[in-house]
């Protein structure tokens, strides 16, 4: 390589100095938003029962694709094969290698029209994406989101520096995730506004390199797409107002009520030669975005791909106006520059101050739900014996760790009956995104436990749609494991009884499940009175009493501090259903409260007798039953 060649591939000092910069600001991130997401272990629980000889299933003998990363699930199976490497661990450093490379694919782009010199331009096509909170965000969930848009950047960069990489690309993209066909939408037509003639060879290459993985599907699951996306999509205007919303909820937050957009749209006059594709491929997929629905997850998932060509067009349009805006000052060369970094510094710092609480938040949901599915586990395994099979919300984490069960998808995403033969039950509203389920399907199944994602309260549609089931409510009830050192309750249904549905009577509107719902949410809440009145009024649309409604009751009565109120309706709640051991629990210990041990041993002896591995649990963690076990 002569002298003159060399200096032209060099990146000068300041530009890799900036460049490390944002890796290191990057890292940094990724530690302050690390996170397991369940999601994840749906994914670990495909590759562990592929690597063990079981197929690339959830449960054993059920060919149901229920995933959308199927290059994701054989690289984590590859590397945990070969390496011995857990699959957390290979996800988390494929998630973060994936957005570390990110920012490289990223320079590398801007370096397709403007000198590595001049790092002005580098800084402002990335600080935008340093300042996205979803970004070291979802590279630490161990999901393939840094992957994916990591990809679908490479095949946007290929199309500027070398096009017959493009459909490569584009194939791998895909078979990290269905979306791939979003990015080969926008390469095909921003190649028709170009050429003037449609790219067959670009789609037909596409298609022939994705053919052994079609036929794969075909033959193995027996269908080209994934049970989640009947699980998921459909196709209707509640889809459109719900992808509308998660656009806004993005907009309004991290993007400033649409700024890190309009930005760029006023800036397409200086930026469209250069950039048209990047304009066409965000447009794209936000159209996209808004006809699925949006997503079920929070963080702003989908938005990861874009965020890269959106920090670039971001970024560069707000240096062009800038310039724009000072040419004619007699100082505008020496003051664009300064004004430039001072406006990006400050919208970007904006931007993530607008999605920092939004994630820090769900990040501690996240964390929590799967440790109390870590937990559940590990009790279901520990005292419930090896063979049972459970029904779920949220299946991820509790897949994985009880590998070898029938885990029942109760929103139909490893399951084909439920998402393609959903209920429709007039009025069951949620704010769940989920909207498939098939309650009497799920009780002829006849599962021996119920997990709900918010324990005791019903909260997502096919949770409420349960409690309109006669079946359910004489057959499924309540039991608990004590939490270490967190003196908190995990609380599971279980079958107590033989579920025949020729019994079954059904509900005719669904009153009692939203007000029984509508209780628990003010009792946590500490609307203990509005609990109180919404049990009430669920009991009326249910027109029977039912155990569940005075424990709740006596619940709110024992936080208001009216004793004997609380203790009516607990003994209420036991003489509807012998297995009730937790009002069981609380009249033990208002019993030893007024010193009458009688009565503290006769509910004591109930609870040793219906739960015995409450006492059992609690002696391994020396917590005493009166003074540990709290609600």
């Amino acid at each position: 390589m002569s002298e003159r060649s060399f200096e032209e591939h060099r990146w000068p000092i300041p530009t890799i100095l900036l460049f490390l910069s944002l890796i290191v600001g990057f890292l940094y991130l990724c530690q302050l938003f690390e996170v397991k997401q369940d999601d994840a272990y749906i994914s670990y629980r495909y590759a562990a029962n592929f690597l063990n000889g079981n197929g690339l299933v959830f449960n054993i003998g059920e060919r149901i694709e229920g995933y959308t990363n199927f290059l994701w699930v054989i690289l984590i199976s590859a590397v945990n094969l070969f390496a011995g490497i857990k699959f957390e661990l290979i996800a988390r450093i494929l998630g973060l290698v994936s957005g570390v490379s990110l920012f490289g694919f990223l320079f590398l782009l801007i370096a397709s029209h403007h000198k590595k010199g001049q790092w002005l331009y580098f800084l402002s096509g990335s600080l935008l994406l340093l300042a996205s909170p979803a970004l070291p965000y979802w590279s630490t969930s161990g999901m393939e989101s840094a992957a994916f848009a990591l990809v679908v950047l490479g095949a946007l960069l290929a199309e500027y520096r070398k096009p017959s990489l493009t459909p490569w690309l584009l194939a791998i993209a895909t078979l990290l995730r269905p979306d791939g066909v979003v990015p080969l939408g926008a390469i095909l037509l921003h190649r028709l506004y170009r050429d003037r003639e449609f790219p067959w060879r670009l789609l037909l290459l596409y298609g022939v390199l994705l053919l052994p993985y079609a036929l794969f599907k075909l033959l193995y699951y027996g269908e080209l797409l994934p049970n989640s996306f009947y699980a998921k999509s459909g196709v209707g205007l509640e889809y459109l107002v719900s992808g509308l919303e998660y656009l806004w909820f993005y907009f309004s937050t991290a993007g400033l009520y649409g700024l890190v957009f309009l930005i760029p749209i006023a800036a397409a006059p200086f930026l469209w030669k250069r950039y048209s594709l990047l304009y066409i491929f965000i447009a794209v997929y936000l159209l996209y975005l808004v006809w699925i629905g949006g997503d079920v997850l929070k963080v702003y998932r989908f938005f990861v791909p874009v965020l890269a060509p959106l920090s670039l067009l971001f970024g560069l349009g707000t240096k062009a106006l800038v310039e724009r805006a000072t040419w004619r000052l007699k100082a505008g060369e020496k003051l664009a520059m300064p004004i430039t970094v001072v406006l990006l510094a400050g919208l970007s710092g904006l931007s993530f101050y607008r999605g920092y609480s939004h994630t820090v938040t769900y990040r501690h949901l996240e964390k929590a739900l799967v440790g109390k599915m870590e937990y559940a586990s590990m009790m279901l395994r520990r005292y419930m014996g090896g063979d049972f099979t459970i029904a779920a919300s949220t299946i991820g984490m509790l897949g994985y760790a009880l590998p070898g069960h029938r885990v029942i998808d109760m929103l139909g995403l490893t399951d084909r009956h439920i998402a393609r033969h959903p209920e429709n039950i007039p009025g069951l509203k949620s704010t769940w995104k989920e909207r498939r389920f098939n309650s009497r399907y799920l009780l002829e199944q006849s599962p021996d436990f119920i997990f709900f994602s918010t324990e005791y309260k019903p909260s997502a549609p096919a949770e409420q749609a349960l409690f309109l089931h006669s079946e359910f409510r004489k057959n499924y009830f309540p039991i608990g494991f004590p939490r270490e050192n967190v003196m908190r309750w995990v609380s599971i249904y279980k079958r107590w009884g033989v579920v025949d549905m020729s019994r079954d009577t059904v509900l005719p509107e669904v009153g009692f499940p939203q007000n029984l719902k509508a209780g628990f949410d003010n009792y946590n809440g500490g609307e203990f009175v509005d609990a109180i009145l919404c049990f009430e009024q669920a009991r009326q649309f249910l027109g029977k009493d039912y155990f569940l409604l005075n424990y709740g009751i006596g619940r709110a009565f024992y936080r208001l501090n009216y004793i004997d109120s609380a203790k009516h309706y607990f003994n209420r709640a036991v003489s509807l259903n012998e297995y009730d051991w937790h009002s069981h629990y609380f009249l033990t210990r208002i019993a030893l409260d007024q010193k009458d041990t009688a009565v503290a041993n006769y509910h004591a002896l109930a609870i040793a007798r219906l739960a015995p591995w409450l006492l059992e649990e609690a002696r391994r963690q020396g917590i005493g039953l009166q003074e540990g076990l709290e609600e």
